[in-house]
C-alpha cells in the first residue's frame, strides 16, 4: 500500500517543478464579471462561478453576499494557506490556524462624497496558531509567510493597474 501524499511532499514536487523550469510558475488567471440591469454581479473564473449582489442600502437586492465578503475572505484564507505551507516546509507542528481581518471604511468614498478614500482603513489580521513551538517561532513563521503571500502583498503594494475600456454591443 502507497503511503498517503502529504502536503508537503506535494510542495515540495511543485517546487521541483519549477526549479527546473521557471517559466512554469508564470500563469495568468482571469475573471470575467457581468451585471445585468441591477447590482446583482455573476463572477466566472474557469468552472468556478461566484454571485454577489450590493444591499439595499446601496442599490442591490441583498440576493448575495457583498463583494467585500469575498475580498477579505480571499485576504484571510489566503494568509491561513501561506501559514499552512510556510508550517509544512518548515515541518513546523501547527493544528488549527485561525486568521481574522477586520477592516474599516468610510462609505462615504464609494459614492464621491468627500475626499475620503473608499479604500480600507487601516486593516488588521488576528491569527491565531496552534502549536506547541515558541513565540519567537512563531513570530518568524506568520512573518516568512506573510512576506510570501499574494494577496497580504496585494492589499499593502502599490502599483498601477492596467484598465482598458471598451464599448459592449448593446443587445
Amino acid at each position: 500500500m502507497q503511503a498517503p501524499t502529504t502536503i508537503k511532499s506535494v510542495l515540495q514536487r511543485t517546487m521541483a517543478k519549477y526549479e527546473k523550469n521557471p517559466d512554469s510558475a508564470i500563469n495568468t488567471t482571469t475573471c470575467l464579471a457581468v451585471i445585468g440591469k441591477g447590482m446583482y454581479c455573476t463572477v466566472q473564473e474557469g468552472d468556478a462561478v461566484l454571485r454577489m449582489d450590493l444591499p439595499k442600502s446601496v442599490g442591490g437586492e441583498g440576493l448575495a453576499v457583498s463583494p467585500g465578503v469575498f475580498g477579505r475572505a480571499c485576504i484571510a484564507g489566503c494568509v491561513a494557506m501561506g501559514i499552512r505551507i510556510a508550517a509544512e516546509l518548515q515541518d513546523c507542528p501547527v493544528g488549527n490556524i485561525q486568521v481574522e481581518l477586520a477592516m474599516e471604511f468610510d462609505d462615504r468614498g464609494i459614492f464621491s462624497m468627500t475626499k475620503v478614500t473608499a479604500a480600507p482603513i487601516a486593516p488588521r489580521l488576528n491569527i491565531a496558531l496552534e502549536t506547541s513551538v515558541s513565540q519567537a517561532q512563531i513570530d518568524a513563521l506568520v512573518s516568512h509567510a506573510l512576506a510570501h503571500d499574494p494577496w497580504f502583498l496585494a492589499l499593502q503594494m502599490p502599483y498601477e493597474v492596467g484598465v482598458t475600456v471598451q464599448p459592449l454591443e448593446v443587445t
